[in-house]
């Protein structure tokens, strides 16, 4: 969210490391508006991320490429929290080392 002339204005995006932030442009955002967010790893390296407007029915695709997944809050917030979104679900994971022992994640 941003405030431009004292007006709040929402953009949903993405970083992945080492890129700039990557905004879902055809996804308008309101506040109130309840969106959701899905994960399809590809490969090891690649995933497609599309990001839903529950409440308009806009959907927005990216493909990305990474080495590892991180999720956390940046050093950039300056102390600020993440947001508390209740519940984060990981579904169907895997993982494989660099020495190609493969597994799932069992949930806990």
């Amino acid at each position: 969210m941003y405030l431009i002339k004292s007006v709040a204005q929402y953009w949903a995006w993405f970083g992945w490391w080492p890129n700039q932030p990557t905004y879902f442009s055809d996804v308008v955002i309101y506040a109130g508006d309840t969106v959701g967010l899905n994960i399809a790893a590809q490969s090891l390296t690649s995933a497609t991320l599309s990001l839903v407007n529950t409440c308009t029915g806009q959907l927005d695709r990216a493909n990305v490429t990474m080495d590892e997944w991180i999720f956390e809050d940046s050093s950039a917030s300056n102390g600020v929290p993440l947001a508390d979104f209740a519940t984060i679900t990981f579904s169907g994971t895997r993982f494989v080392t660099d020495t190609g022992v493969t597994g799932r994640r069992r949930p806990r």
